[in-house]
């Protein structure tokens, strides 16, 4: 399916499910509320586009191009997004449960208030992200940048929190019943205000 066959389908309400659309170009494409459940989004380009409260439900998007895209709302269950890039995406109350991440970058993202409960988030880039409300519980972490991010009453019930990279985060209201870590506390220095008096301190590199 060519760009302009893909734009004039969504224009006529058609569903876009479970297609290739692997290395297609959809820069600034306005793709509002588009259902692309299971489709194949491989290194597809999409930067700028508008994809707010679209359905990428089972999507395949290993590294797909979204900087500056509109994802609010967004349902992306189960998605596969492995290396994508999502650079300043717009992902507020985005749900991602269960959305394999690992090596995405998300740096200066806003994820506020979005889910991403079970979410694998591996060696993810999150300098600079706003994580504010988000929903964590369960998410796997290790070795991700959360430089400087932005994670005030988020929930990171049994999150593992190993390896990261923390300098500069802020923490405050933050639930960490369970919190997996080891080497330096998550805060990296001196205790302060955080309370992470339930995490579990791994030794191990695993």
């Amino acid at each position: 399916m060519t760009p302009e066959e893909c734009l004039a389908a969504h224009a006529r309400g058609e569903p876009l499910a479970d297609l290739d659309l692997a290395f297609i170009d959809l820069t600034g494409a306005e793709l509002a509320g588009a259902d692309l459940s299971d489709t194949t989004l491989t290194a597809a380009h999409l930067e700028g586009a508008h994809l707010a409260e679209a359905n990428l439900a089972g999507c395949f998007a290993a590294e797909v191009y979204l900087e500056g895209a509109r994802l609010r709302r967004v349902r992306a269950e189960g998605g596969f997004f492995q290396r994508a890039r999502l650079v300043r995406v717009d992902l507020a109350e985005a749900v991602l449960v269960d959305c394999d991440l690992a090596g995405a970058d998300l740096s200066q993202a806003d994820l506020t208030g979005a889910d991403l409960t079970g979410a694998t988030l591996v060696d993810a880039d999150l300098s600079g992200a706003r994580l504010a409300g988000a929903r964590l519980a369960g998410a796997i972490l290790r070795g991700a940048n959360l430089a400087g991010a932005d994670l005030t009453g988020a929930d990171l019930t049994g999150c593992d929190l190993r390896k990261v990279n923390i300098r500069g985060a802020r923490f405050e209201g933050a639930t960490t019943d369970g919190v997996l870590f080891y080497g330096t506390p998550p805060w990296g220095g001196p205790a302060d205000s955080r309370d992470w008096r339930e995490a579990r301190p791994e030794s191990g590199e695993d």
